[in-house]
């Protein structure tokens, strides 16, 4: 929670060099299918695969950037299987996908339709989503949680109204602040159709007059739960307190609401004895993935791509799921569901992954109401972090409307790209 907290960083869930498997080779045997990841989980994925197949064994690269490895080896590879490809500078290397989808199936598994949808590019499927998170908040029992599970920004700052405590300039409790949050604007901004996209662009994609408007929207309910005068104490608890962690800043009745994703939640083992409950945040009946969803993708110039969809086929299949999803428990991995998120596959999230975790069951949305987060720009969360965040709650600060910053987002752009 906060611009900089959470409940762990997925970045450290394994060692790299526990896992890293070389797969530079000078000759290479027809057989052999070479994959770049950005997901640890994926070398024990191609093992149970090489097990499994005769005809082809699965070799793969990690790379923590693997952007940086495309552009200095792209014929190296035949799959991708990452969260940072959707940028213009990637998609029109990678072959469409198209007849890996038939109705939204693939070897039989229901894909989300709306998350599928969400990544065609021009009519063609550059890549396929594979696996994804959900914004969810934690809240203490016995706070009421709707039967739907769903909490809107206007219910969050109703709840402020309530809850927050503020006196002689102070505030002692506060149920929540949007400006805790890095996602939760830009979630807003997806459930109202208003998202940033980098498809096809040199630079950030958005409806700017749309944007303002949606700014005003949230500012408007913001200030009725934080009157401009008390911003200055709002950020004053922000310091004093945000840096304990979840379970004392909820356990303690300091605060009210604590946003992370369900798949870092979800290894922190809840049960139903758990002092806490979660909501999904949803506006418009939508729920959006977090920006990092899995996918794959086949470069172009692959050397073998009829193996990198029999890769693809056999992931998705049902009984290859509920392996992965179990090799996953394992001790060495320690994560959660597929690579640390929810399958992109229906019946993995409503059946697989709630016999091993009993406490997703009647818990996880609806399918129809959950689409991916539209492409986002290499670079985003730096470029939110310098540039639209400071925007965002300058707003909310300030009496006076701030444009919006195209001037400064072109020139990060700029300077990003060289």
């Amino acid at each position: 929670m906060g611009l900089t907290t959470g409940i762990s960083v997925k970045a450290n869930r394994l060692t790299v060099s526990a896992i890293l498997l070389s797969a530079l080779f000078s000759c290479r045997s027809p057989q052999t299918l070479m994959i770049l990841t950005d997901a640890p989980e994926m070398v024990a994925y191609a093992e149970i695969f090489n097990r499994q197949s005769s005809s082809c064994k699965a070799y793969v690269t990690y790379s923590p950037t693997p952007e940086t490895e495309l552009r200095l080896n792209t014929e190296m590879y035949d799959l991708v299987f990452a969260s940072s490809i959707l940028d213009k500078e990637f998609i029109d290397l990678f072959a469409n996908l198209n007849s890996l989808v038939r109705n939204n199936r693939i070897s039989g598994s229901q894909l989300y339709p709306h998350l599928l949808e969400t990544y065609r590019n021009q009519g063609t499927r550059p890549v396929i989503p594979a696996a994804f998170d959900l914004h969810i908040f934690l809240t203490p029992k016995p706070n009421p949680v709707p039967d739907n599970r769903m909490i809107s920004f206007k219910d969050l700052m109703d709840a402020c109204k309530e809850f927050s405590v503020f006196r002689d300039g102070v505030y002692s409790k506060i149920a929540y602040s949007p400006t805790w949050s890095r996602n939760l604007f830009y979630h807003y901004l997806e459930e109202y159709d208003c998202a940033a996209s980098a498809w096809g662009r040199e630079d950030l994609n958005v409806d700017e007059e749309k944007l303002s408007a949606l700014l005003n929207q949230f500012k408007t309910a913001y200030r009725e739960a934080f009157p401009i005068e008390n911003g200055n104490a709002e950020k004053a608890f922000r310091k004093k307190y945000l840096y304990d962690s979840y379970k004392n800043l909820l356990g303690s009745g300091r605060i009210l609401f604590y946003d992370t994703e369900i798949g870092e939640w979800m290894k922190t083992d809840p049960n139903e004895d758990s002092p806490f409950d979660f909501l999904y945040f949803c506006e418009s009946g939508k729920i959006t993935t977090e920006p990092d969803v899995l996918f794959f993708a086949v470069p172009k110039a692959a050397k073998a791509p009829r193996k990198a969809e029999k890769f693809i086929r056999w992931f998705f299949e049902k009984e290859t799921q509920e392996l992965l999803i179990a090799e996953s428990e394992k001790s060495w991995l320690n994560s959660f569901g597929i690579a640390g998120r929810l399958s992109s596959v229906v019946d993995t999230n409503e059946t697989g992954l709630c016999r091993l975790y009993p406490y997703l069951t009647f818990r996880l949305p609806p399918a129809e109401m959950i689409y991916g987060s539209t492409p986002k720009p290499l670079g985003w969360e730096r470029l939110t972090e310098q540039v639209l965040d400071p925007w965002v709650e300058q707003n909310l600060h300030s009496e006076t409307p701030v444009p919006y910053p195209a001037g400064a987002v072109r020139l990060w752009f700029a300077e990003y790209r060289n």
